[in-house]
């Protein structure tokens, strides 16, 4: 389904207005009257009285747009530390052209994330968190943006973009600090036992799970 500019705009406003409210009931008109036509034929949205609401189809597709900006947010955000105006106008541009398994491969190359970067929940894809289709090609573009931890040099910092690996779930119980998305880590050592700085505190990590923490110089 093919939707435009301003036809997308209003979906995600009446998305988010659905996520504060849990009403899909909208108390406002749709000024452009081509635009209100258009989402009435593709039967995204319904009319009574003065209340403008979301069909079952509308609620998905708009879930879809919000899924792929939020996405697109947290891409821009996490790899290449953009934020506020700056980076809700790249997401705007990336959202539209987010088709085919360019989103898959985006959600699986940031590990499945939960929430963008202004706390909004991330609706969920049909992977479930599992494993994402990502063509070859458009993995090894995003990964060019970012380096395994162990591919820093001594004295070298860098921001963590994502972890992944099977084992981070337990990383807790192995070191006092928690390993996230957004934290700056400093490598002091890589010898035998390779030694970081993060938040002050000082941490030696498996060479096996260094290497799966994505960072950003």
């Amino acid at each position: 389904m093919e939707i435009n500019k301003k036809e997308a705009s209003i979906l995600k406003k009446m998305f988010e207005h659905f996520e504060q409210n849990k009403n899909m009931d909208l108390k406002f008109k749709i000024k452009d009257e081509n635009v209100f036509k258009r989402l009435q034929k593709l039967n995204l949205i319904e009319h009574q009285q003065d209340k403008v609401s979301l069909t079952e189809l509308g609620f998905e597709e708009s879930k879809k747009i919000i899924r792929k900006h939020r996405l697109a947010e947290k891409l821009f955000h996490d790899s290449l530390g953009l934020t506020g105006n700056e980076m809700e106008i790249a997401a705007n541009k990336l959202e539209k052209i987010m088709k085919g398994n360019v989103e898959e491969c985006i959600c699986s190359f940031l590990s499945h994330p939960k929430t963008c970067p202004h706390g909004k929940d991330i609706p969920s894809c049909s992977c479930n968190g599992n494993s994402c289709h990502c063509s070859v090609e458009i993995k090894e573009i995003l990964e060019k943006s970012v380096l395994p931890l162990t591919q820093l040099k001594e004295g070298q910092s860098g921001i963590i973009i994502y972890v992944h690996s099977p084992e981070v779930k337990n990383l807790h119980k192995l070191i006092p600090i928690e390993i996230s998305p957004g934290k700056e880590i400093t490598v002091i050592r890589t010898s035998t036992s390779p030694l970081f700085k993060m938040d002050d505190t000082k941490i030696t990590l498996n060479r096996k799970i260094a290497e799966k923490i994505m960072v950003r110089i």
